[in-house]
């Protein structure tokens, strides 16, 4: 199995609009003297992988069968893989990488989880605790694919929304396909909410930010939000399991041909942890 290929755009290809995303209404900015802290959520679901045994990381919480950042029951995505060999070789990519690793925060950045998840990166398109729905999910991305694949995207960056603080994503950008969001088109098919919303994780902080620090990740994210990272054909899509949201124990467990829609099967998704 290929991974997605870089492109070169041709005039016939078009991208969604911040007016068709909501990347513009739930990106954070930062006020003059503000400093970023860790929200619940980035406590709960990545600090503890991030920086295992932070004061601050929640190691259980009552309602979920998790801890210290694992979920017992399995779950699963719908997902473009990213992979890490264009995005590597991305110029825009290794400049902006580069000016992050000079910052004032750079310290406060997990480089190691950055490597370790080299070959786990991926874009969501939907989610469900429930095993039950990936053939659902299969057939309709299939069938979605046969009529009017392959889709295409752009990767810009960086990010930072209104949740996860502490977590640092790439923004992507869907072909337009008949008027509409490629995206969208997919989440209609497999019968999930319309997001308009989709991102890949990156980097992640070990600790909250000063006020320096904060100015400092503000200009930054603000200089390359709109730069393209990386242009892609998808090649496929797949559906992933995972027992954490960093995806550290993720795999792929199927694999749907962005090109003619077939299927392959990696393992039965629905047994084992």
């Amino acid at each position: 199995m290929r991974m997605n290929e870089t492109l070169a755009t041709g005039p016939e290809l078009r991208y969604c609009s911040n007016q068709m995303l909501r990347f513009a209404s739930v990106r954070r900015t930062f006020r003059p003297g503000e400093m970023l802290s860790f929200d619940h959520a980035y406590r709960m679901a990545q600090l503890p992988l991030v920086s295992p045994g932070h004061p601050e990381a929640i190691e259980q919480a009552v309602g979920h069968e998790y801890l210290n950042g694992y979920y017992s029951a399995q779950r699963f995505s719908l997902v473009v893989p990213i992979a890490w060999t264009h995005l590597a070789a991305s110029d825009a990519f290794q400049s902006m990488d580069a000016e992050l690793r000079t910052a004032s925060f750079a310290p406060k950045i997990s480089w190691s989880m950055c490597r370790q998840r080299q070959d786990k990166l991926h874009v969501t398109i939907a989610s469900s605790r429930f095993g039950g729905d990936v053939d659902r999910w299969a057939s309709s991305t299939q069938s979605l694919i046969r009529r009017g694949g392959p889709f295409h995207g752009q990767l810009r960056g960086p990010f930072i929304g209104d949740r996860n603080f502490g977590r640092i994503y790439f923004a992507m950008y869907p072909q337009i396909v008949d008027g509409d969001d490629a995206f969208a088109l997919i989440q209609d098919a497999v019968s999930v909410p319309r997001t308009r919303l989709y991102t890949m994780g990156y980097y992640h902080l070990t600790d909250h930010l000063d006020q320096g620090e904060t100015a400092d990740l503000g200009e930054i994210l603000k200089r390359w939000q709109s730069t393209v990272l990386l242009e892609l054909a998808i090649e496929y899509f797949a559906i992933h399991a995972t027992n954490d949201d960093l995806a550290l124990s993720g795999r792929n467990v199927i694999a749907i041909d962005g090109t003619n829609g077939g299927i392959t099967s990696l393992n039965d998704p629905r047994h084992g942890a």
